[in-house]
């Protein structure tokens, strides 16, 4: 049976029996940001280091000009929002 390659990892997850959650930037701003906060990735970055503190020094190699790139680390900052995304989502569950 073919699967297209986005849903491979799901598939996979699914065969050897793991959990496999999937999340909008949305989903995570839902979970993170207060309500009344901008929902930017500057801000989750914000919130994130304030909560990790080893976060700080990034934060401000996150800012960037008009037509640049954006910043390598920024993925640092979507992983840690991800992993905490999930973690409260879990604690939400009865």
């Amino acid at each position: 049976m073919l699967v297209p390659v986005a849903a491979m990892p799901k598939a996979l997850a699914r065969e050897r029996r793991m959990v496999f959650a999937t999340y909008t930037p949305g989903d995570m701003h839902d979970t993170l940001t207060p309500p009344g906060l901008p929902r930017t990735k500057a801000i989750l970055a914000r919130l994130l280091a304030s909560q990790y503190p080893q976060l700080q020094p990034y934060v401000s190699r996150l800012s960037r000009g008009i037509g640049d790139t954006e910043p390598y680390y920024t993925a640092l900052f979507i992983a840690a929002a991800l992993g905490l995304a999930w973690m409260r989502q879990q604690n939400r569950r009865p």
